[in-house]
Parts: C-alpha cells; sequence; structure tokens
C-alpha cells in the first residue's frame, strides 16, 4: 500500500515537473478579430482560440486576455468568465489534443487603431496547490474608422461642385478613351454612337467608354494646423473625408486622397491612396483615416504641392484642413485650379466644431 503511495505521488510530481511547469510548451493561445474595421460604438467580437497540443491532460487553465485603452469588454449571458477593467479572464480544462474556442465582445467608442495585447495563461493542478504562470504575445487589431457626418446641409455643399464636374466630364467626354463597343439599347446618348461600327451592317453600335481613363477627384486632407483646439478640429476633418467619400461613391466618382497625417500601425508609405472606387477602394480608405494620427508628416504646402505633381487626369480638387487660419500660397490654388479646370472647394474643421 505504502509503495503503491509513494509510487502514485513519484508519478504526479514527474506530470506537475514535465507538464504544468512546462505548460508554454504545450499550450498554445491565439486571439483575433472578426474583421478589422469597425465603427465607432459598434461591437464586435473577438476569438480566443486555446490550443493542448500534447498529451497530456491540464485540468485547470486559466486564460487572462487584457485590451488597449479605448476598448470596453462587454458581458454577454453567464459563464465561467470575469469581466474586469481592461481584462476578461476565463477557467477551462483542457483535455490532449484538444482546442477551446471562445468569443469576447467588445465595443469601440471612438476612432483609431487598437492593437490586440497579449494573454496571461496560467496553468496548474484543479487544487491550486502548484500553477506555472506564462505570457503569449498578442497580434492582429482593431481599426475603428471615423463618424459619419450628420448635418444635411454638408451634401449640399458638395453637390454644386460635383454637378459641375458631371456635365464637364458629359459634355468633354474623350472619343478616344473606349474600351470597345456594343449594340445600342435606346438609353445611350446619341455621341456615344460609332457610326464606323454601326455602318458594317451589323445594327447601331455604341462606344463603351473606358472608365479607368475617366476624370477622377483628388480629396487633400491636411492636418497642419497652428488653431487652438487642434485636435477636434482634426477628428472633424476625419469625419468630413469619410462623408466626402461616401458622396463621392453615390455620385459614382472615382477619387484619390492625399494626407500629411501619419498612420498608426502602417507598414509602408500611407500618403496617398490612389484614385478608384467601389467598395474596395473606399474599404481602403476608410482604413486610413481609421489609423490616422494627429503627427503631421509634412507642411500644408509641401502636401498641396504633392497633390499637383501626382496629377493624372484631375478633374476637381476639395481641401479638408483644420483652421480657416490654415494659409496656401495663393500660387499653388492658381495650380491646381489651371490643372483641373475649376477652383478648390475648401471645407474647414471648423464647420462642424
Amino acid at each position: 500500500m505504502i509503495a503503491a503511495i509513494a509510487v502514485t505521488a513519484a508519478l504526479l510530481l514527474v506530470y506537475m515537473h514535465t507538464v504544468l511547469f512546462r505548460a508554454d510548451r504545450f499550450l498554445v493561445c491565439t486571439q483575433e478579430s472578426e474583421r478589422l474595421l469597425a465603427e465607432p460604438g459598434e461591437t464586435i467580437r473577438l476569438s480566443v482560440t486555446v490550443a493542448n497540443r500534447s498529451l497530456w491532460l491540464f485540468p485547470y487553465v486559466r486564460v487572462t486576455a487584457f485590451f488597449a485603452d479605448g476598448l470596453e469588454p462587454v458581458k454577454e449571458g453567464s459563464g465561467r468568465r470575469s469581466v474586469l477593467s481592461g481584462s476578461v479572464s476565463r477557467s477551462m480544462m483542457i483535455l490532449p489534443h484538444r482546442t477551446v474556442t471562445y468569443r469576447i465582445p467588445v465595443i469601440c467608442r471612438k476612432r483609431g487603431r487598437y492593437p490586440l495585447q497579449d494573454i496571461l495563461m496560467q496553468s496548474g493542478d484543479s487544487f491550486g496547490l502548484s500553477s506555472r504562470t506564462f505570457r503569449m504575445e498578442g497580434r492582429g487589431e482593431i481599426v475603428v474608422i471615423p463618424a459619419k457626418e450628420e448635418s444635411e446641409t454638408f451634401p449640399e455643399t458638395v453637390g454644386g461642385f460635383l454637378g459641375n464636374i458631371s456635365v464637364r466630364r458629359f459634355i468633354h467626354e474623350d472619343p478616344v478613351l473606349s474600351a470597345g463597343f456594343r449594340e445600342y439599347t435606346g438609353r445611350e446618348p446619341l455621341k456615344q454612337i460609332s457610326w464606323t461600327q454601326s455602318a458594317k451592317g451589323i445594327g447601331l453600335m455604341v462606344r463603351t467608354p473606358d472608365y479607368t481613363a475617366d476624370p477622377s477627384l483628388c480629396l487633400i486632407l491636411n492636418i497642419d494646423s497652428a488653431a487652438s483646439g487642434k485636435e477636434t478640429l482634426i477628428e472633424h476633418c476625419y469625419v468630413q473625408a469619410r462623408t466626402l467619400c461616401e458622396l463621392l461613391e453615390q455620385r459614382g466618382f472615382a477619387y484619390r486622397m492625399v494626407t500629411n497625417a501619419a498612420a498608426a500601425g502602417a507598414l509602408s508609405d500611407t500618403s496617398a491612396v490612389q484614385h478608384g472606387s467601389g467598395q474596395e477602394h473606399y474599404r481602403l480608405i476608410m482604413e486610413r483615416l481609421g489609423r490616422a494620427s494627429y503627427t503631421c508628416e509634412r507642411s500644408f504646402a509641401a502636401l498641396v504641392q504633392y497633390a499637383a505633381e501626382q496629377n493624372d487626369n484631375t478633374a476637381g480638387y476639395l481641401i479638408i484642413t483644420p483652421s480657416y487660419s490654415d494659409r496656401l500660397p495663393g500660387h499653388l490654388l492658381v495650380r491646381l485650379s489651371a490643372q483641373s479646370g475649376s477652383e478648390p472647394v475648401r471645407f474647414y474643421g471648423e464647420d462642424t466644431a
């Protein structure tokens, strides 16, 4: 009997030494967000996965996930989970070669980039006599995009400018820029009919415009300002930028964006998003606006100079800047007007402050 107890105790010590005290070799924990972009005030779920890659049973594992400032965990339902300020803990037992996945809802109330933090793991026996604590590196992030401007007068301010661009594009359409031909349906304007193709005896044919060559608009987002309360005004600029992008998408305009705001967590140069349109293009710009910080990478004048040098069939410029006191050299405004054929439209963060 004594020998059996001794053998059992010896095996228990071996188990505790080889497994519980070396849990970081056998347990792997990962955390990821269900998606990258989120709206302000939106609840988004994080998936936490704990995997046991060994043949051993882990009777007690406690996982504590921490959150960056601004991410608030939301308690939903009941379960073996405790929610504290800035962290969520959960205890579990993990069988050999099993995986446990659970989700943590969090809410993001403010625009910005929120990197996922490290995870603290604790492994021990069921009686709490011994334990081992270690950390798993956090990977991934959540980017909260700007809110949308709710002003009813904002679309009216832009509408006239966009209307003029549309009229100019319709009247001065370049007949050379076509991607091919198709049958006339009766809905196309007469100027799109190709009489050369129609004369071949296959019926009326119309040109299919090459939309990749259509004039696009350029959104210049400046944060170089000496105005008081600059950070609040800059946030208003980001809101205006999102609203403008949505209006351009609704009106079917291709557009690009240049900015002098540094991007948090960016791995490459993000000073410009090239012209385009559609859901993916809009998502890229929203991610850029979500990552935008209050750090200015170049002056207002240098930003406009850069936008002018990158001119690629630009039909109009939209300039967003924090304050009316942000001055721009006159010769740069003249250059933008000459390139696009129209005077740039300017928006100010102070208008929504």
